[in-house]
């Protein structure tokens, strides 16, 4: 292949190779345990893209060079022979940084622990836990000392022999040694002992280990007198608590207390669970009882009557949902429909908010009416001149359309004429 297509093809080359250098290095940073601080496994990333660039560029010059021929076929050869050769060397060494990941150790497919037992000096105290200077233990594997937090249970410590032993356990996570363990907080400095534990252990062990001295940070051997010793075994590591339950829903707290009513409670006890913003089983089952009840009516007005508008509001939904509704209850929400006059008369429709005002004050009112005066209009009732009185009261408060109020109350009362024609 001449030189001028040896050297474009190898550029080429270089910056695809450049470019897959980058993608793997990007996936072997973790791999190869480098960290992010500070950008580390940024610049390691860009490092490596640079390096591939550099040597796909060299490859593929020289690949194309020694494998391509001249003319078109020739060339395409050379050029191929230059990706399969960058690619395959830049391939080969993420399968090298794989095989450096931390993989943990299991048996039996499932992953262990070392249950130890920590054996205090002769004469030391029982340990009690300190929020502060709480013991501590943990596992460091392999060249790179990477470790895994354990824990000491210093409730189940046992005095055995003249010495407190604590147990304890810490979980093997990586496939390497050696393997050091450092004890902390259980004397003035903290010890470390190394444990004969291989990097992949082939089975679980009943048997303790022999006890195995600590040393100090120095590397120095402890004291005979402040020394501590270490047994350990592998374990089945215990699978994982189950979550704690879920906390039960409002709507099941709400289905609980339903069912907890005794079926002679009284028939507000029952409207408390019909009265609500939003439609369930449990509502319905609610107005379904209520309503056959014969104080049901002296039971509801109250909360028409009440100065809480939104249980007006659903009380006089379920005034329109009977067919028919208790006719003596037309005064009470002949009342409300009043009141709505009265809260729009009071708003000066030349305000710029009297819109806003009334649907504030009145809104939830007036919708209570509108839907009480079909269970009413059953019952012989009719409303249709407290809903004309709404209409003309509030038109002008509401400005512009949509008249979310006089449309409505005006609507309803022209249906229920035309129903009676």
């Amino acid at each position: 292949m001449p030189w001028p297509a040896a050297i474009f093809l190898g550029l080429l080359t270089g910056l695809i190779g450049g470019i897959y250098a980058g993608l793997v290095a990007d996936r072997a940073a973790p791999w190869l345990r480098i960290s992010s601080f500070e950008g580390g496994s940024g610049y390691f990333v860009v490092f490596m893209a640079l390096l591939g660039f550099l040597g796909s560029t060299i490859a593929g010059i020289t690949t194309c060079r020694l494998a391509g021929e001249p003319g078109g076929a020739g060339i395409a050869r050379g050029f191929g022979a230059a990706l399969l050769v960058v690619g395959g060397l830049i391939t080969a060494a993420g399968l090298l940084a794989w095989a450096q990941r931390d993989v943990q150790p299991l048996v039996g497919g499932q992953p262990i622990d070392l249950a130890l037992e920590l054996r205090l000096p002769a004469g030391a105290e029982r340990p009690a836990p300190e929020p502060a200077e709480t013991p501590y233990v943990h596992l460091s594997s392999g060249p790179n000392l990477r470790s895994s937090m354990g824990d000491w249970n210093l409730e189940e410590a046992r005095f055995e022999d003249g010495h407190w032993i604590v147990p304890g356990r810490v979980p093997v996570t990586i496939s390497q040694a050696p393997r050091i363990l450092t004890v902390g907080r259980f004397g003035p400095e903290s010890q470390y002992v190394s444990l004969p534990v291989p990097a992949r252990p082939g089975a679980l062990e009943e048997a303790w280990s022999p006890w195995i001295g600590s040393y100090l940070g120095s590397g120095s051997p402890d004291p005979a007198e402040a020394s501590h010793h270490v047994r350990y075994r592998v374990v089945r590591r215990p699978p994982p608590a189950p979550p704690p339950p879920a906390p039960p829903s409002a709507a099941a707290l709400r289905q609980a207390a339903f069912a907890a009513l005794a079926p002679d409670a009284p028939t507000a006890a029952f409207l408390d669970f019909a009265i609500t913003d939003g439609w369930d089983e449990v509502r319905t089952e609610a107005i379904r009882i209520a309503t056959a009840r014969p104080d049901f009516a002296a039971a509801i007005v109250g909360h028409i009557a009440g100065p809480d508008a939104a249980a007006a509001r659903e009380a006089m939904y379920i005034i329109g949902e009977m067919r028919p509704a208790p006719a003596e209850l037309g005064d009470a929400v002949r009342a409300r429909a009043a009141e709505v006059v009265r809260i729009a008369e009071a708003i000066d429709p030349a305000a710029e908010d009297s819109r806003d005002r009334l649907y504030a004050e009145a809104h939830e009112l007036a919708i209570g009416v509108v839907a009480a005066s079909f269970g009413l209009r059953a019952a012989g009732v009719d409303l249709r001149p407290e809903l004309r009185a709404m209409a003309e009261a509030c038109r002008p408060r509401e400005k512009a359309p949509p008249h979310a109020i006089a449309d409505t109350a005006e609507r309803v009362a022209r249906f229920f004429e035309q129903e009676g024609q």
